[in-house]
């Protein structure tokens, strides 16, 4: 014992009882124990979310529910059990979804149904929900609304997620919810160098999935009606969109396009069906992070995703509040996801991490003897610094975004 002044007694650790003294497997163990925990959290959350809610039934054609905000919610219901999608017979989910992956292709954004729906067959056409993906653009909660005064055609602006690729000198976000596209000019990259496009007008969405289901990475300008500005902006006026390009969609597992009516599959218990759910759902998590990692370490030719576009908590809390919304289940595979998330990322090899404790470990395990304690400290100590200087970044841009909205 250390005796301190005021009767105070320090214990020092007998060195068989040391992190130091233990056996490389031990001190392995000890350093994985974290992040195993945190896997194994995200496991258990998600068997609780998979058995509570049970697993779709892909293998009927019936609607569980309808998604609120679009046309589908006036026409169909709960219950409706679909025999036909644009004249197709379908028996199952997975028959009807083949059938509207066919609606990109044919650049349709509407469908038409054949329900049976208390004994009764009845058809219907639907108006999707149309989401350009890769430039962050959709109709899915657009308001319907008479034109002002001089606006004779185009199409209503709903959620965006628009990615501006320069906008300094043409202000910030110009292009707001409920707006109004009224042209369309767009810039593809082809052969390394940058094609200009001609102006179009716009007419209805099925014309936009046209033009960008073909189009890897683009710069695009619009011409639209701003309720902000209570006028038009020009094209000229306007700030570059940057689409997102197809590699890193394809990373992310996105489609380009997604045309989608807003309705879900019945749900059923199934015990095996539920565990393979949540270990499915788990390894989504834990590949989607490399796929990401994948991204901001790719060529500066290609990358379109940097450090300004991650999240430190000021982001994560905004991102509660749309989990809290959706429901109890949602939010705690929301949590499943984070706690994945943390796992991962205190496994990488960066010292001052589990994972960079690791790799001094394999340093010792190939040369058979100990890496200078003096170094290790140095080292972790720089990376500690480094990484709370890149936390205080992303944090000051999570505020910034918080701001803008």
């Amino acid at each position: 014992f250390y005796i301190l002044p005021k009767d105070r007694r320090l214990q020092i650790t007998p060195y068989d009882r040391s992190f130091d003294s233990k056996t490389l497997w031990q001190r392995f163990l000890t350093l994985f124990a974290g992040p195993c925990m945190n896997f194994i959290l995200a496991i258990l959350i998600y068997l609780i979310v998979s058995f509570a809610s049970g697993v779709p039934n892909y293998n009927a054609s019936v609607i569980g529910s309808v998604s609120a905000g679009g046309e589908a919610i006036e026409l169909l219901q709960a219950g409706d059990e679909i025999k036909k999608v644009n004249g197709v017979a379908i028996a199952s989910w997975n028959e009807m979804s083949t059938e509207l992956d066919k609606l990109v292709e044919n650049s349709l954004t509407s469908v038409t149904l054949e329900i049976l729906r208390d004994g009764e067959l009845q058809t219907v056409t639907v108006e999707c929900y149309t989401y350009i993906t890769s430039l962050g653009l959709s109709n899915i909660q657009a308001e319907k609304k008479d034109f002002p005064s001089g606006v004779s055609s185009g199409i209503i602006v709903g959620n965006i997620a628009l990615r501006y690729y320069d906008d300094s000198n043409k202000g910030a976000y110009p292009i707001t919810t409920g707006d109004i596209l009224t042209k369309i000019k767009v810039d593809k990259y082809e052969n390394g160098g940058i094609v200009p496009g001609t102006v179009e007008e716009i007419d209805s969405w099925s014309q936009l999935v046209t033009i960008f289901k073909d189009i890897d990475v683009a710069n695009v300008y619009f011409e639209y009606y701003s309720y902000s500005k209570k006028g038009m902006v020009s094209i000229d006026e306007s700030a570059a969109l940057q689409t997102y390009g197809n590699e890193v969609l394809s990373n992310q597992r996105i489609d380009k396009i997604q045309i989608k009516m807003g309705i879900t599959p019945t749900n059923h218990f199934d015990f095996f069906g539920a565990i393979a759910a949540a270990f499915g759902n788990f390894w989504d998590d834990f590949t989607l992070i490399f796929r990401t990692l994948g991204l901001l370490i790719a060529p500066s030719g290609i990358r379109q995703v940097g450090v300004n576009d991650l999240s430190s908590f000021v982001g994560i809390f905004a991102l509660v509040e749309a989990y809290v919304g959706a429901g109890l289940l949602s939010l705690m595979a929301f949590a499943a996801m984070l706690s994945v998330n943390i796992g991962v990322m205190n496994l990488l090899p960066i010292p001052a991490l589990d994972g960079g404790r690791i790799v001094f470990l394999g340093y010792e395990l190939v040369t058979r003897k100990k890496a200078s304690k003096k170094v290790e400290a140095i080292v972790n100590n720089v990376f500690f610094i480094l990484l709370m200087v890149l936390f205080v970044y992303v944090t000051y841009n999570d505020i910034l975004r918080l701001v803008r909205k």
